[in-house]
């Protein structure tokens, strides 16, 4: 009988799409026609400003490691997570939560920079380690040396989403 359960748990898990695997949306606050926009026959529609907090969960975090990237010459990782309102987004008014959130890893505490992208469909999370003296000719022979970085920037990027909710007010079509 649990052996079933455990099987069909595990069934279920693995049959879950990636696109559910992205942030909750809890919505505080919604003021109906703040800003309206000229269409295509020159009338005038009514968009809603909307405050939201975006609440990350492990799963965001896992899909951010899947996803993770080094900038050319650096040791700077990011992520992008996508919006699950993505669609009805047209763009960020006010990005409202800490641009920075500070993590402790080890001794050291971490800066995390997060942003919106530029259309509002996705929340980027940076962070960067300290690369004075590293020989970028010599290190590209070396991926154990990048994939060191890559690990330690992937659970800095997850406390850092796990951390807080991310506050923002969006310009909605509905």
């Amino acid at each position: 009988m649990f052996i079933n359960k455990l099987s069909l748990g595990i069934i279920a898990f693995c049959l879950i799409p990636m696109s559910s695997y992205s942030a909750q949306m809890k919505l505080l606050k919604s003021q109906e026609k703040a800003f309206f926009t000229e269409d295509a026959n020159g009338f005038f529609k009514g968009l809603s400003l909307k405050t939201k907090v975006y609440i990350l969960t492990s799963r965001d975090a896992l899909k951010c490691g899947t996803t993770l990237k080094r900038g050319l010459k650096t040791l700077s990782y990011f992520c992008q997570i996508d919006l699950p309102d993505a669609k009805n987004i047209t763009k960020i008014h006010k990005h409202i939560s800490h641009n920075i959130v500070n993590v402790k890893h080890g001794r050291l505490k971490k800066k995390v920079n997060v942003r919106f992208a530029d259309d509002g469909k996705a929340i980027k999370f940076s962070t960067e380690f300290d690369d004075t003296g590293i020989d970028w000719d010599i290190s590209k022979f070396n991926d154990e040396f990048y994939a060191v970085y890559a690990k330690s920037a992937q659970s800095i990027l997850a406390k850092a989403m796990l951390k807080n909710g991310i506050k923002v007010q969006t310009i909605d079509k509905k």
